[in-house]
C-alpha cells in the first residue's frame, strides 16, 4: 500500500471531516482518525501534521486512534514535527486508542533520497539529525526503545489510559519475546492507569 501525500490545509480538513461524518451518521456511532506514516510532504501543507489531526477530529467530532510509532517515524523521517511535541499538541480528550509497532531501518532508500531534488523528503533536524536512515512502518520487528519512551510519555499525557494494540504483521520472534513486549506495555499501563486497561497483540 502506498500513501500520497495530502495536503494539511483547511480544505483538505473539510473534505475529511465530512467523510468521517457520513461514515458516523450511517453507522449511529463516533468512529476514529489514526494519524498515518507518510513518506512525501505536501509542499502546499498551511499547518503541521497534528494541527491537522486535531482540526479533523474537532470538525468531524471524532474520536483519535493514536498510532506512537508513526509518530516517531514522521518525525525522523520529515524533520518537521519533535514527536514529544506532538504529543504535546494532541488533543488528548479524543484519544481512546493506541498502536505501537517497530519499524524498519532503510540505509540505502535514504542515500537515494538524501541524492534527490525533494529537499523536503527525510530532512532530518535537531536531535534526530544522527540518524540518517528512512524508517519505514513495517510492523515487521521489535519495537525501538526510543518508540518505547515515546509511549511511556504519552501515558503520562493522558487523562486515562485506552487499550493498546502492539502491532507485529510479520518476522515473528519466538513466542518469548513477543510477550515480553506486551507485557511491558501492561507495566507502563499499571504505572500511569487509575482505571483497568487493556493490551495485546496482533
Amino acid at each position: 500500500m502506498i500513501y500520497y501525500p495530502m495536503p494539511f490545509t483547511e480544505e483538505a480538513v473539510k473534505h475529511v471531516a465530512q467523510r468521517i461524518r457520513d461514515v458516523q451518521d450511517f453507522l449511529g456511532l463516533q468512529i476514529s482518525l489514526e494519524n498515518t506514516s507518510y513518506y512525501l510532504h505536501s509542499p502546499t501543507s498551511t499547518m503541521n501534521e497534528v494541527e491537522f489531526l486535531n482540526a479533523i477530529a474537532q470538525e468531524a467530532d471524532c474520536g483519535i486512534h493514536l498510532d506512537v510509532n508513526n509518530i516517531y517515524v514522521n518525525g525522523v523521517n520529515h524533520g518537521l514535527l519533535d514527536p514529544y511535541i506532538f504529543l504535546d499538541q494532541v488533543d488528548v480528550k479524543r484519544v481512546n486508542y493506541i498502536h505501537i509497532a517497530g519499524h524498519d531501518e532503510e540505509h540505502s532508500a535514504a542515500q537515494v533520497v538524501e541524492n534527490s531534488a525533494n529537499e523536503s523528503f527525510n530532512k532530518v533536524k535537531g536531535a534526530y539529525r544522527h540518524l540518517p536512515e528512512l524508517l519505514i512502518d513495517t510492523h515487521g520487528e521489535a519495537v525501538k526503545g526510543t518508540v518505547w519512551d515515546l509511549l511511556e510519555y504519552a501515558y503520562q499525557r493522558l487523562p486515562t489510559i485506552p487499550p493498546t494494540l502492539l502491532e507485529r504483521d510479520f518476522n515473528f520472534p519466538p513466542f518469548a519475546e513477543l510477550y515480553a513486549e506486551v507485557e511491558h506495555i501492561a507495566q507502563l499501563q499499571q504505572k500511569y492507569a487509575h482505571t483497568e486497561v487493556m493490551s495485546y497483540a496482533a
